[in-house]
């Protein structure tokens, strides 16, 4: 993987383009350019494709930056003392690739967490992820409400940053999320020539993150073309989240919400499965699940939270269970390949509806009090407490939930 960066002025004065190079001409024929264009020319483009970027010969795509981010739910969650509970021992077989957890967070540490800060960047990680936080709990100890305990340790490697003006943890927006990756497995399984291999042990990497700018469309992406040739070069399994489509679900069998509010849950439910058959195309799986190498996991409509109260503004679009999560990306892969390869247990998702355009579109809930897994979370009243909890759905809890770390008798060959 070689590389370089540079910053110029193009012909035009209010051109100003920041380009960062990145190859890997070898392993995976990628040959990519990050530029970075004034908003203006950016809508230059899109009116007028015609414009000399857009018809250079050397430019097969023009495509947005990739951005992974991960949606919170909206309640502060909950302070719940963690009981004592042993040290993991022993060497770390699963390694993290997301945010940075909350340091010293009673349901992620003491011992429980081995983590290191990522390559040298603008951007310094902040304590405050809810998404690594989550993650490094769901993967330790499961549901928090059903118990239990991780026998070793969870490597992580911190790949995203806190976005403050979106509030949200996305990629950095400055960096190829491809470069991020690469780096930080090729540091983490094999050194930098600079530092040993900082936990080599590792053998199945969680990656609970997608590309929201790059669903899959018949065309299998750099990215999961990457995950493929790293699983080959370093012999480990990427256990990949297939995705959360959260864009509106058009239920066009319903006129308002007072006739869906009315109706019973087996019509709900026969119209929910139809829509999602219709809009199957606009709802696939989020690069790079569509990876062969990798297993793509999605979110199964089940959690630990057997008595959950019956919500006035939300309804449960599967209340016996035995479906997909309604975000939950799904469809064939490269190749007419079934996908996800694996379905697993990511919170019950609940639904809001909305009218317009003469008929109903459902909204899926994040999770909350109502619905979806417990784990660990910072304290969003910023008053230092290591205590947090708060429950929230989706495919990256499904990812997290299958991630081994104490399966002594793991061997990849």
């Amino acid at each position: 993987m070689r590389g370089r960066s540079a910053t110029f002025k193009a012909n035009s004065p209010s051109l100003a383009v920041r380009w960062f190079l990145r190859r890997s001409s070898e392993p995976i024929r990628y040959h990519g350019v990050l530029v970075d264009l004034p908003p203006e020319r950016v809508r230059e483009l899109i009116e007028h494709p015609d414009v000399a970027l857009a018809r250079l010969d050397d430019i097969m795509y023009l495509r947005p930056q990739s951005v992974a981010s991960v949606a919170e739910p909206d309640e502060a969650g909950e302070a719940v003392a963690a009981a004592a509970a042993a040290a993991p021992t022993g060497d770390p077989i699963a390694a993290l690739l997301d945010g940075v957890p909350v340091a010293n967070h009673q349901r992620v540490w003491p011992g429980a967490l081995s983590w290191t800060i990522p390559m040298t960047s603008p951007h310094e990680p902040q304590p405050r992820s809810a998404p690594g936080t989550s993650m490094a709990s769901l993967i330790l100890h499961g549901d928090l409400r059903a118990g239990g305990a991780a026998p070793r340790p969870l490597y992580v490697r911190p790949v995203m940053i806190y976005d403050a003006a979106n509030n949200a943890e996305t990629t950095p927006p400055d960096r190829l999320p491809l470069d991020v990756v690469y780096l930080a497995v090729r540091r983490l399984l094999e050194g930098d020539g600079r530092e040993p291999a900082s936990a080599p042990t590792v053998v199945v990497i969680n990656l609970s993150v997608g590309d929201l700018n790059r669903p899959y469309a018949g065309r299998i992406s750099p990215w999961a073309r990457l995950m493929d040739w790293l699983s080959f070069r370093y012999k480990v399994l990427f256990l990949i989240s297939a995705g959360n489509v959260r864009r509106w679900l058009p239920i066009r069998n319903f006129a308002t919400t007072a006739e869906w509010a009315a109706a019973t849950p087996e019509q709900r439910e026969a119209a929910i499965i139809a829509a999602l058959n219709s809009e199957k195309a606009m709802r696939s799986l989020l690069s790079p699940a569509e990876g062969f190498n990798a297993i793509a996991v999605g979110a199964w409509h089940a959690d630990e939270f057997a008595a959950a109260p019956d919500p006035f503004h939300l309804k449960d679009p599967f209340p016996n269970g035995g479906m997909p999560n309604v975000s939950s990306g799904v469809g064939l892969g490269f190749r007419q390949t079934v996908k996800p390869d694996v379905l697993f247990d990511g919170g019950r998702e609940l639904v809001r509806a909305a009218e317009d355009d003469g008929h109903v579109w459902l909204a899926v809930d994040p999770g909350g009090s109502y619905a979806g897994q417990m784990s660990a979370a910072p304290d969003t009243g910023a008053t230092g407490r290591l205590d947090f909890q708060r429950r929230t759905v989706g495919s990256s809890n499904a990812t997290a939930l299958l991630t081994p770390v104490g399966s002594a008798d793991l061997r990849l060959r």
